[in-house]
């Protein structure tokens, strides 16, 4: 081969080896933009994901809901939450309500503009979240959903207006005595009118608040722990002296009250 083919030949493989080389350094450089952007100084770690935020994280980029309306929605990443906007107005009552999907826990915060809490929930009817609130001005109020523990999955909201219940106590009955968080009772378990102290039981009714601090329950003057809630039932744990006659069991929400009597019955061999 001649000089002239020689050098046209070396050419052409040096210019190959530019493009090579200009190839791999900007696949590296794109690499280590996407390893920024996921948070990891490694351009070859894959273990790093980002989920995008379906909803905005504080009040001034809150998901503006209708009412009423329903929607499915996830906490993608350790952390995030899910903050919405809702007009409220003035003496109409108004319910919100998770269910939950990959989600296994949520909790429920409503704010006012000034990012105050007005309203909690957690745990309602096994590990989901119900709040009711009824405004006493037209406002724009927000509400919060976060994992439990910052757990993340999907879940679904419900927001609805509601015309509150008289409060009413149709029947006491057993709890179910597992420790089961997600364990409700039956409502039509047969009625009972003693219990022990230390025996856990249900008032079933409506009325109800959907949150343990719009209930008050009280045995004669002894306040009652709440343990759980959901729909038409209030678990409660009986405390209080043994006694031969019957008190008034009561409970006492922000739209009214009743009670029955019921009696602490003495525990067995007392």
């Amino acid at each position: 081969m001649n000089d002239k083919g020689v050098t046209s030949s070396m050419h052409r493989t040096t210019r190959r080896g530019k493009i090579r080389h200009s190839f791999w350094v900007g696949l590296f450089s794109l690499a280590l933009l996407l390893a920024a952007a996921c948070g990891s100084d490694d351009p070859l770690d894959s273990s790093v994901t980002s989920t995008a935020d379906d909803h905005g994280n504080t009040i001034a980029s809150a998901t503006e809901l209708t009412v009423p309306s329903g929607l499915s929605a996830q906490l993608g990443n350790t952390g995030d939450v899910d903050i919405f906007a809702v007009e409220m107005q003035a003496g109409v009552s108004y319910g919100f309500e998770t269910s939950l999907g990959t989600l296994e826990d949520t909790v429920l915060t409503l704010l006012d503009p000034f990012d105050q809490e007005f309203a909690f929930s957690d745990n309602y009817d096994g590990l989901a979240s119900r709040i009711e609130f009824t405004p006493a001005n037209s406002l724009t109020m927000y509400l919060k959903v976060e994992g439990s523990n910052s757990n993340t999955g999907t879940y679904e909201l419900d927001v609805e207006t509601f015309i509150p219940q008289q409060v009413l106590i149709e029947r006491v009955v057993i709890f179910p005595t597992t420790d089961d968080a997600l364990e409700t009772p039956s409502l039509r378990r047969v009625a009972i009118f003693k219990a022990q102290p230390g025996d856990r039981i249900a008032l079933v009714g409506t009325g109800f608040s959907s949150m343990v601090q719009g209930n008050t329950v009280w045995l004669g003057s002894q306040r009652l722990v709440i343990t759980s809630l959901g729909p038409r039932y209030v678990a409660v744990l009986v405390e209080g002296v043994a006694t031969p006659d019957p008190i008034r069991l009561t409970i006492e929400t922000d739209f009214g009250e009743d009670s029955i009597e019921f009696t602490i019955d003495a525990p067995e061999g007392g």
